[in-house]
């Protein structure tokens, strides 16, 4: 899906002021690496946390099943971009 943006068009979608606690730096890696053997295009909605089977890897904004809001990406966008919680646990294996 494409969104248009410009003067005549409504403004880009910005990014929750929260991202949820449940996308962390672990959950996203590991749906990287489970992406590597199966057909799914992991996404999560930085929102709610919910996931979403059906996001291209650079998906931004698309809108969420679960809460509705504009703020599902794709896994690939997330860990690239930054927008996760940090892994604090040094034993903690990503």
């Amino acid at each position: 899906m494409y969104i248009k943006y410009g003067p005549d068009c409504a403004e880009p979608p910005v990014l929750p002021p929260v991202i949820h606690s449940s996308v962390t730096e672990q959950r996203v890696v590991q749906l990287m690496k489970d992406e590597l053997y199966s057909l799914d295009n992991p996404g999560i909605c930085l929102a709610c946390g919910a996931y979403h089977s059906e996001c291209e890897p650079d998906a931004e904004h698309y809108e969420c099943e679960e809460c509705g809001e504009r703020q599902a990406f794709g896994a690939a966008f997330i860990l690239c971009a930054g927008h996760y919680h940090k892994c604090t646990d040094p034993d903690t294996e990503v």
